[in-house]
Parts: structure tokens; C-alpha cells; sequence
């Protein structure tokens, strides 16, 4: 878990967020154990964490610790215990934006699942009445921001953010994964997305030829930049409508960030703050600002 602390710069976290994630706001237990047991059996679990999810909500956690202002726009959380847990730990570390309460359903709650070997089984709750909240959030936090982020699986409740976002020329990164799939829900990001995270398939297991497949059809679609990973994050890139088949020298710190390194609960691949402004500067996108 990440430590419980004030902010990391407090004049900092008064500025308006470089990085502002659109949608699901839900607590998360995350257990690890050696290895999956069978069905209708048990296992010993040796670590239990908590944290923040969805995707969206991850990035904005995270880079507070990194001293990057974030922000996030999520959907309203239960009044209950567990809804105004999560507003306060927001709170904590700093993340800005309006936490939302509703009498209408309980908080969410995910239960995340690794192996030692990374692998992840997660437990979710997703209903229409939960997404629909979406439609009601403020967008004001997107003023001044240097990116938003959106997740492909809240579906059309992020056309509206993503379109904002467009008006006010921030820059949209689309964690699409295997939603690429669907030639509809293609469609509807290609044309908002400035970049776009993918996999091959759901589970992440494609080969190389699968892997660049992927990022063929991401650029034929209309996405400038792609980032393709697996599950042993393996990475292929799409830039200016040409496929890198040589890294430039700019790019290599950054990959060699993202290479294959996971925490030990296997969610959260090891970019490094550095890593990022690097993958910014090359991007020739708005950077985060670099102490």
C-alpha cells in the first residue's frame, strides 16, 4: 500500500493538474499468493494491499508520488463507509477533483488476485446505474491540463470528457487494450485519441506478429502514436504513421523504464517519473513538469 502521507509538495498540489483521469472511482483489496488454487478450494495469501482503481484512477494516484499534480473526475461513490475512506485517502495524497456521494447504491468493491508469476484474477463491480454517473461530472478539471486519460471499458459515458478535452486542445490517452477488437468502439476512439495504449487480446499473450498486426490496424484507424503491450510487457510503437522497426536513440531510456519489470502484485508495470517525461518529450506532447 502506499503510505499514508500530506501532500508530497503542497504549493504544487494547489496548481491546476497536468494529469486529469476520467472514470470509475473503486477501493481495491489486492491479495498475493505463491500460486491460483483450484476450483472450490483455498490458498495461503502471504501480502494483502489496498489501493484505488479503476486504470484511470491508478495513474492519478501514482504520480502524486512522483510530485505530479493529478486530478481525477470519477464516478459518485456510495455515503457509506467505504465511499468516504476512498474520498479521504484521495484527500491524503493530494489527488484533486470532487469526490461524489450517493444514497442510490454502495460503494464498489474489486478484488485483485496475483500469482507470483504476475498473473492477475480480478472481481469487479460494474453497473449502468454506477457508470451513469459519468454524465453528470463536473469537466472543469480539465482546464490547464497537460493530458486526460480514459479507460475503452466505461464506453460511451468518456465521448463527452474526451470531446472537452478536445475543445481545450488537451491531449487524450485512450488505454483501449483489446477493445481494438470491435471494429464500433475503434472507431469512436480513433477519432478522439492523440495516444493509444493496446494489447493483442485479452489475456496479453499474442507473438511478435500479432503485436505489430495490432499496431498496424491502431494506425490505419487513424491514431498517430500506439503503444502495444503483453503480459511480459514487451512493447511495440506506431509514431507519425511509421512503425519504429529501429528504437531512436530519445526513446531508449524510456523503454528500457518500461522493460519487463513488475511490482510484485504484477499490476503495475516500473515506468520510472523519469521514464515518462522522456516518453512526453519524445511524443513532442506537453511534458509534465520536471523538477
Amino acid at each position: 500500500m502506499v503510505e499514508k502521507r500530506k501532500a508530497y509538495n503542497p504549493d504544487m498540489a494547489k496548481s491546476p493538474p497536468e494529469y486529469v483521469g476520467f472514470g470509475m472511482l473503486t477501493p481495491v483489496e489486492i491479495m498475493v499468493l505463491e500460486k491460483l488454487p483450484k476450483h472450490n478450494t483455498g490458498a495461503i495469501v502471504t501480502e494483502v494491499n489496498d489501493f484505488i482503481f479503476d486504470d484511470a484512477a491508478i495513474v492519478a494516484c501514482l504520480l502524486r508520488q512522483w510530485d505530479v499534480t493529478s486530478g481525477m473526475i470519477g464516478t459518485a461513490v456510495g455515503d457509506d463507509l467505504r465511499g468516504h475512506a476512498l474520498a479521504k485517502q484521495m484527500k491524503e495524497w493530494d489527488v484533486q477533483g470532487k469526490v461524489r456521494f450517493t444514497n442510490e447504491y454502495r460503494t464498489p468493491l474489486e478484488v485483485n488476485v496475483s500469482d507470483r508469476k504476475g498473473a492477475r484474477t480480478y472481481f469487479w463491480q460494474r453497473t449502468p446505474q454506477i457508470l451513469d454517473t459519468l454524465d453528470t461530472a463536473d469537466l472543469s478539471l480539465l482546464r490547464g491540463a497537460r493530458i486526460m486519460y480514459v479507460d475503452w471499458y466505461d464506453g460511451d459515458h468518456t465521448l463527452r470528457a474526451m470531446d472537452e478535452a478536445r475543445r481545450l486542445n488537451v491531449p487524450v490517452f485512450v488505454n483501449l487494450e483489446h477493445g481494438h477488437k470491435d471494429p464500433d468502439v475503434l472507431k469512436q476512439y480513433a477519432s478522439r485519441a492523440t495516444i493509444c495504449q493496446a494489447v493483442t487480446d485479452a489475456a496479453q499473450l499474442g507473438g511478435k506478429r500479432a503485436l505489430v498486426g495490432t499496431a498496424r490496424k491502431l494506425l490505419k484507424s487513424g491514431i498517430k502514436t500506439a503503444i502495444i503491450t503483453l503480459q511480459k510487457a514487451a512493447v511495440s510503437w506506431r509514431m507519425e504513421r511509421k512503425l519504429l522497426g529501429c528504437m531512436p536513440r530519445k526513446l531508449k531510456p524510456w523503454m528500457r523504464a518500461v522493460r519487463a519489470r513488475r511490482s510484485r502484485q504484477g499490476l503495475f508495470m516500473g515506468i520510472s517519473r523519469a521514464g515518462i517525461l522522456n516518453y512526453l518529450r519524445a511524443m513532442q506532447l506537453p511534458r509534465l513538469r520536471s523538477k
